[in-house]
């Protein structure tokens, strides 16, 4: 077989295995020769596809083969921190959510007292009856207050502990009242 033909050859197999594409250097054409050496083969184009498909780690490649890619990346060692690193990472998540859930449901239940505590209150006169139109004003207060907190940004057990304290000291104030009579 002429050298032009086994060339020929060559460049055939070569469009054949498009996209990949084999470097054009000398080494690669030494381990496709040797392959063919080696097996006793005819430099024929379905012999030089064999040789590329036996020798594809060999060779050197401007354009890898989708085997050789998907071989070296299923190759690649697992990365075991990684993933121990994933799973710690969401246990800390779960954690920390499981502790958001807890304090809204804790600030919920507090937010339901203040509202209780506020609407609980009832302001009576110095003869123990209940005075409905102070009762108002001072039930506005006290939401007064709790929004002004909210907006600093105290958390609701300390706007509840706030309310609370101001409602029992206006009624031990209107007690006052009652005893002075």
């Amino acid at each position: 077989m002429e050298q032009s033909e086994v060339f020929k050859n060559m460049e055939d197999a070569k469009t054949t295995i498009l996209p990949a594409v084999i470097e054009d250097v000398n080494s690669n054409g030494f381990v496709l020769s040797a392959y063919l050496t080696r097996h006793k083969l005819v430099p024929t184009k379905e012999n030089f596809l064999v040789a590329i498909n036996a020798c594809l780690h060999e060779l050197t490649w401007t354009v890898k083969p989708a085997k050789l890619v998907f071989e070296e990346n299923n190759a690649k060692p697992i990365k075991l921190e990684s993933n121990v690193k994933i799973v710690e990472d969401n246990h800390k998540k779960q954690i920390a959510d499981e502790a958001q859930r807890k304090q809204n449901e804790e600030n919920a239940r507090y937010e339901q007292l203040v509202g209780q505590t506020i609407a609980g209150y009832v302001h009576t006169d110095k003869f123990g009856r209940k005075v409905f139109s102070a009762t108002e004003t001072f039930q506005r207060t006290f939401s007064a207050t709790a929004n002004l907190m909210r907006k600093q940004g105290f958390l609701p057990k300390a706007i509840y502990e706030r309310v609370l304290a101001d409602r029992t000291a206006q009624e031990a104030a209107d007690e006052k009242r009652r005893e002075r009579v």
